[in-house]
């Protein structure tokens, strides 16, 4: 090997391993972000979010919480039936009057680290999707409408679900309250038995109810609201669902998947990727929403996505999340260098359970802590 080789691949191997602590920085970084977030979001001082962002994922937890406190209300009130003491009825029906979401606040009870990066996520993706709408410039069917139209009527009907589920969660304004919280199902009954948790102390310091009855009453109304909660009528199982049965097809090629960065479809980019790489809808989420970069384009590389395609897609997506346009040029070289093998191999953490690497990066961020005390 001539010098001129060795100093071409020295600084290859360079760029490869700054890509690649760039992307373990970045991971521990949004990490790290969302455990001081959760703690300050409702309070503002020391949130690591960005002030539109804590705004909007404030709200979002505000509205999901009440979707919950709304249901639960209203399956109390039928429940106890005309037995309900007159002043709990009255208070439990004053829709406009939120109960269990004071309360939960004041007992911090919102301030759930997996709850709070589920928002987060969602506001993240909800804001890339609006801006790569907003830079797009071609005209025709979009891809919901190809397979709507692709005469595959299981794909047609996972497709119209996934219209509906994101037509639900982007409703907006006093006319168009929420009428789904869009969690996962883990995350959907830890609030179901905080809100009823909260209407408990309501029922009880309003009216002259035996605890064991309320307890009763409020478990029933839990119960039957968590076992008609579908975690694939969300929007990321909806997108999940039409990415595997592409992927199954043979049909999930790299054409697809740029033209849902191109048309704004980040659900569905991101659950293309996801299945490719063999990973969580939510820890894709996260590299494809992370303005720094590198993690995109790790994800990019271990999903055999082709160069013209991913340097397209980190193009418009950096542009989207502002990214600096030599950071991009950096990320889209170290590309070609790092091998799909190396790329998947960063990956393989993002497959673990999410409890285990949870688990692991609090322990290795309590190491870091005492090391630097």
């Amino acid at each position: 090997m001539s010098f001129m080789d060795r100093e071409r691949a020295s600084g290859r191997n360079e760029a490869v391993d700054r890509l690649l602590a760039g992307a373990a920085g970045a991971a521990d970084a949004a990490r790290n972000r969302m455990d001081a977030s959760a703690a300050a979001l409702l309070a503002a001082p020391d949130c690591r979010l960005a002030e539109p962002t804590r705004i909007a994922v404030r709200d979002l937890l505000r509205a999901v919480a009440g979707v919950v406190e709304d249901d639960l209300r209203q399956r109390l009130i039928e429940g106890l039936g005309e037995g309900i003491p007159i002043v709990l009825g009255a208070s439990l029906a004053a829709a406009t009057v939120p109960i269990a979401l004071p309360l939960l606040v004041q007992a911090g009870l919102l301030a759930d680290r997996e709850l709070v990066a589920s928002l987060v996520r969602r506001v993240e993706e909800q804001r890339l999707a609006d801006r790569l709408r907003a830079a797009q410039s071609a005209a025709g069917a979009s891809l919901t409408d190809t397979w709507l139209q692709s005469g595959d009527e299981p794909l047609s009907a996972m497709t119209m679900a996934l219209i509906v589920a994101l037509s639900r969660r982007e409703q907006r304004g006093a006319d168009a309250p929420l009428t789904r919280t869009d969690l996962s199902a883990d995350l959907q009954y830890r609030l179901v038995w905080r809100v009823a948790a909260a209407l408990r102390h309501h029922v009880l310091a309003t009216a002259a109810m035996p605890p064991a009855a309320a307890d009763r009453a409020l478990a029933t109304a839990a119960t039957a609201l968590l076992a008609g909660y579908d975690e694939s009528d969300t929007v990321q199982g909806r997108a999940m669902q039409i990415a595997r049965r592409l992927h199954q097809r043979g049909r999930l090629d790299d054409a697809l998947i740029a033209r849902a960065a191109g048309e704004g479809l980040v659900a569905f980019l991101v659950a293309a990727l996801a299945v490719r790489v063999r990973i969580e809808f939510a820890s894709a989420l996260e590299m494809v929403t992370d303005p720094e970069g590198s993690r995109l384009t790790i994800l990019l590389r271990g999903a055999g996505v082709g160069r013209s395609v991913s340097a397209a897609i980190l193009r418009a997506i950096g542009a989207a999340l502002g990214t600096d346009d030599a950071l991009i040029r950096v990320h889209a070289e170290a590309f070609d260098w790092l091998s799909p093998e190396a790329a998947r191999d960063a990956l393989a953490f993002s497959r673990c359970d999410p409890e285990y690497r949870a688990a692991a990066g609090a322990i290795a961020a309590h190491h870091a802590d005492r090391r630097g005390a």
